[in-house]
């Protein structure tokens, strides 16, 4: 079973914020940002293997997350 990475960072929903002024406000690493896409989100609810933005930017970030916690593990 992997490990928990004690280090964090943010996810952002849709267009808000520059990441670099999210950092710089909150003093924490924004490690990715996702689409505020509603019928997106229905659709991994109800049904798996959804090809919409936000399950994209979701498998994306499943990537981005395990890589960072490889990276914070062999610290």
């Amino acid at each position: 079973m992997q490990g928990w990475s004690h280090r964090l960072g943010l996810v952002l929903v849709g267009k808000g914020y520059p990441s670099a002024q999210v950092t710089e406000a909150l003093g924490l690493p924004v490690l990715a940002g996702i689409p505020d896409d509603v019928k997106g989100a229905q659709a991994l609810w109800h049904q798996r293997g959804s090809d919409s933005p936000l399950s994209r930017h979701a498998a994306q970030l499943a990537g981005q997350l395990l890589h960072a916690a490889h990276q914070g593990s062999s610290r």
